[in-house]
């Protein structure tokens, strides 16, 4: 009863994708488990061991996700009176910490040209192919950049203005010549869509980011050589080290927040020309023959 609470108050503000993961974990770990006892007589030691028994398997980002869901769940109910406490906190600590695996980003010439070259060789829809040759010129995740509108698109000031999804942070980024040139043969392919990708199967809605890991996937790309999310950090490596542009600039255009000496945060509006010419010189460098040298 109280997981259903919770789940009804999150449907309201957290994504369509979120809340079905966060179902799936109910239905599959918590209450199986759970379920059936009164929530003011769950223990840490009932919730460790649903956590011990998902990590034996194999799954340790797996057993943390879903020991952090419980402590949300738990959390409602202390705040709505039902315990006096959550029984929750801390029991992460019981559980082996996730080895962290970085994803994949090309940084050598030949990695990131032998990538680009596959991904000209997409062969499917128009509004995933052009997306897929885009997002090494964007800094945007991929969830930002499938759920684009071209409300927020001023291609006029080749400007892109958005809310980070996970975030909610403003942003605003500004578009190479070449992303400008892609994003109005893209318009010119649906002009009467809301969104930039529209779905090839529901044009109603846009299509999804795991749809461009597919199509990575398809042209022989493997997880090891490069992933969508990686090529920020090609990006943010290369921009810095080789194209010897200032790292709050870099920062700044991948969207994590930068702060002056004072603490405060940095605008999201400025640096707005450097990082135009930056990112003009970035789709330049990725159009190119890509020689070893700049």
């Amino acid at each position: 009863v109280v997981a259903d609470k919770w789940i009804s108050m999150k449907d309201r503000e957290l994504e369509e994708s979120t809340m079905r993961k966060h179902q799936s974990r109910l239905a599959k770990y918590l209450l199986p488990a759970l379920g059936s006892i009164a929530v003011s007589d769950i223990t840490a030691p009932m919730i460790l061991k649903i956590g011990e028994e998902i990590q034996a398997k194999g799954s340790e980002h797996e057993a943390h996700r879903v020991v952090r869901l419980c402590k949300q769940i738990l959390q409602y109910a202390t705040i709505s009176g039902l315990v006096q406490y959550n029984v929750a906190y801390g029991v992460t600590a019981g559980l082996s910490r996730p080895k962290t695996k970085h994803r994949a980003a090309p940084l050598k010439d030949d990695d990131i040209r032998a990538v680009l070259q596959r991904i000209k060789k997409h062969i499917g829809s128009p509004q995933v192919s052009i997306c897929l040759k885009l997002v090494p010129h964007l800094f945007m995740s991929p969830i930002d950049i499938t759920t684009g509108r071209w409300e927020d698109i001023d291609l006029e000031n080749g400007t892109w203005s958005f809310k980070r999804r996970k975030s909610g942070v403003p942003t605003i980024a500004p578009l190479s010549e070449y992303v400008k040139s892609q994003l109005v043969q893209i318009r010119a392919i649906y002009p009467d869509s809301e969104w930039v990708f529209p779905s090839p199967n529901k044009p109603e809605q846009p299509i999804s980011s795991g749809s461009l890991n597919s199509a990575l996937r398809k042209v022989g790309i493997e997880k090891d050589d490069a992933t969508i999310h990686g090529f920020r950090a090609t990006a943010r490596t290369l921009l810095v080290e080789k194209f010897k542009n200032r790292q709050d600039i870099v920062e700044q255009q991948i969207s994590h927040t930068v702060k002056d000496p004072n603490g405060r945060a940095y605008n999201r509006t400025l640096f707005l020309d450097e990082r135009r010419q930056m990112l003009n010189e970035w789709s330049e460098f990725l159009c190119s023959p890509l020689a070893t040298t700049h």
